[in-house]
């Protein structure tokens, strides 16, 4: 969130070019995930997807980014995917998508 370098799960290390609070105008958000999305997804996060709702046309995840975009909300009735180890958590948790692993 604050621009600084992070660490994925898989020991990669990721550095934005700005930080969530840096003036873009966003028409597409990808959201890359990891290993426990429903423990790395933050407040500060949903509060940051929920705000761009209205101005992005498109959002997609990698892996297991769609946990945070359910979590927010952007995803209510919608056809979306995750990674097939989260598949039976996340359809309990978030009934009003519709979800596969494909």
């Amino acid at each position: 969130m604050d621009g600084a370098p992070v660490r994925a799960s898989d020991g990669m290390q990721v550095t934005p070019d700005a930080s969530a609070h840096s003036p873009l105008r966003l028409d597409w958000l990808v959201v890359c995930g990891g290993v426990a999305p429903q423990r790395s997804v933050t407040p500060a996060l949903l509060t940051w997807l929920q705000g761009r709702q209205r101005q992005l046309r498109r959002v997609g995840s990698v892996c297991t980014g769609s946990w945070a975009l359910a979590q927010a909300g952007l995803l209510n009735g919608y056809d979306a995917s995750i990674h097939w180890e989260c598949l039976a958590a996340i359809q309990e948790a978030y009934p009003r998508t519709t979800w596969s692993t494909r």
